[in-house]
């Protein structure tokens, strides 16, 4: 059997965890920076070039992937350190050039309580019909908000869950419910289509 060879980017993703840093930067000409604390700073490593951004990021690229990259100049995908957190990557083109930024998402998701959310969370989870619109701006806890949601439905409730991400973040283990994760791109193309399915899946 062969050997799963490891990305090059992994080592930043694991140097991302010890740190306990939320986001990684590459931008061509530019140290790679971390954020931590709110904080955006640089590494103590050389610049990286555009051709060595773009190397790491097709190493974690599928086919398609790859394809929507070239017609499109950005494209989002996850990945997950065996054993450790998972990532959320964005890798895109500015002026011409290569340029990457990951979230990182940890492995465990917090409950209401830890995330210090109102009890008014908890009644909407409860809701058996409906639509409920989670906003807000970018890091504001938007994706920890939902997973402690669907966590909540997940421990306390019989039913089927299906959901439909671009890209899979949190990983659900089946409690109560039975949880299907549907990612864009992977598992069905579209979110129209994903929808459509919905309809037919319980």
């Amino acid at each position: 059997m062969k050997e799963r060879k490891t990305p090059k980017l992994e080592q930043y993703f694991q140097a991302l965890t010890k740190e306990d840093a939320s986001d990684l930067h590459l931008k061509a000409g530019q140290p790679p920076h971390i954020r931590r604390s709110s904080k955006l700073m640089p590494a103590n490593a050389p610049a990286l070039t555009s051709e060595a951004i773009l190397e790491m990021a097709r190493e974690l690229f599928t086919p398609e992937q790859a394809e929507k990259f070239e017609r499109y100049g950005s494209v989002d995908l996850a990945w997950e350190v065996e054993g450790q957190d998972r990532f959320r990557v964005n890798v895109f083109l500015q002026r011409g050039r290569a340029s990457l930024a990951a979230r990182r998402v940890t492995r465990n998701i917090p409950s209401f309580d830890q995330l210090h959310l109102p009890e008014s969370m908890r009644k909407i989870a409860n809701v058996h019909q409906g639509l409920v619109l989670l906003s807000g701006p970018t890091g504001s806890g938007k994706s920890t908000t939902i997973a402690a949601m669907l966590q909540y439905i997940n421990e306390t409730r019989s039913c089927h869950i299906v959901t439909v991400e671009d890209p899979i973040e949190y990983l659900f283990e089946d409690n109560k419910a039975l949880i299907n994760q549907r990612e864009i791109g992977v598992d069905v193309e579209n979110f129209p289509d994903a929808l459509k399915f919905l309809m037919r899946q319980d």
